[in-house]
């Protein structure tokens, strides 16, 4: 939990798995849900090598406006092997949720909604 309603989000995908547009897409809902609201940041990430370009064409297909980068290094520190795994930060702590599989723009709001307590 959030007190101060800080709340990162982050996704990690393979670029070119079956399902990856989708997931993106569902997150850009998530981004567009908390466009503008202080402390909530959502963020894209490959967890394979990937050339900018690929990254740039898939994030252009889901018409994603959140940043999409690699996150090879982040994803092995966090031991992230399954794709999409999304992961729920507070800015305060260590502690994070994480959710392993493809999830719809409602189920990702309410995590984000528990972790800010409701603000």
């Amino acid at each position: 939990i959030a007190p101060d309603g800080k709340v990162d989000v982050f996704v990690f995908f393979r670029p070119n798995a079956s399902g990856s547009l989708e997931v993106l897409k569902e997150t850009q809902k998530l981004f567009e849900a908390y466009r503008g609201v202080q402390g909530v940041n959502v963020i894209g990430l490959s967890f394979e090598v990937s050339a900018a370009n690929d990254l740039g064409r898939l994030r252009a297909l889901a018409r994603a406006q959140f940043p999409v980068r690699s996150g090879v290094d982040l994803a092995q520190r966090l031991s992230v092997r399954e794709s999409p795994t999304f992961i729920f930060k507070t800015k305060e702590s260590d502690e994070f949720v994480r959710i392993s599989g493809s999830r719809k723009f409602y189920f990702l709001d309410e995590i984000v909604k528990t972790m800010r307590r409701g603000r």
